[in-house]
């Protein structure tokens, strides 16, 4: 994620691989990238593999330039050539939140070759087609296949707006992928979640006697 104002990569997770293969022949790319650590922390170091990109590991600064750079890399890649086939995918596809499909194969590709870059770049594809039932909905199937670990904030974030969508099914859609991330701090938000269907309202409500059972299994274990 970049920071509004200083124009920084701000994340304590890492950016590896190196630049994508479509990529990696521009003459901007200086060397390739092994594990990036960026830190919000003061305690968190930031590192380069020796012998990649030749900076000055204690300009923080710098180094975020180059996360970005490199990050900026793969998501273009992925808009390119990736993100007209994965729209199509979510279309064709019958989406089941209990089965996997060819969405889901082509994300975890991109997850592979580099994680940060595929959430941004799922997390703006929602945002861009939000109006689209069946896009938004698709890739909030997609989220709910992976960990809470893998998806990160930026799977909060999609889910969360989610909730405040026109359409009920993607409501539904919102609360169905809380449910499979079983996260606990979802209670509070769903339980002040104004719902005006009452199937849904129903629906939350279970999810949310679910989550705090886990949480008190969670305590007591």
């Amino acid at each position: 994620m970049i920071d509004e104002k200083s124009g920084t990569l701000v994340t304590s997770e890492s950016i590896s691989g190196t630049a994508p293969a479509d990529l990696q022949d521009n003459e901007q790319v200086k060397g390739s990238v092994g594990d990036v650590v960026i830190a919000i922390k003061p305690q968190a170091e930031s590192v380069f593999a020796p012998s990649t990109i030749s900076v000055d590991e204690s300009d923080a600064s710098v180094t975020a330039a180059a996360a970005n750079e490199i990050n900026e890399m793969w998501l273009d890649s992925f808009r390119q050539n990736h993100e007209a086939r994965f729209l199509d995918l979510l279309r064709e596809e019958d989406c089941d939140f209990t089965e996997r499909s060819q969405a889901d194969s082509l994300f975890c590709t991109l997850m592979e070759g580099n994680s940060l870059a595929a959430m941004e770049w799922i997390g703006d594809l929602f945002i861009r087609h939000f109006d689209d039932d069946v896009v938004a909905t698709g890739i909030l199937v997609v989220l709910s296949h992976l960990s809470f670990s893998e998806v990160r904030s930026t799977g909060r974030t999609v889910a969360m707006s989610a909730l405040l969508h026109p359409s009920a099914a993607v409501r539904e859609g919102g609360v169905r992928v809380f449910e499979l991330w079983e996260l606990p701090e979802a209670i509070e938000l769903l339980e002040k979640l104004w719902i005006g269907e009452t199937w849904l309202r129903d629906y939350a409500n279970e999810v949310i006697e679910d989550l705090k059972l886990l949480t008190r299994h969670a305590a007591t274990s």
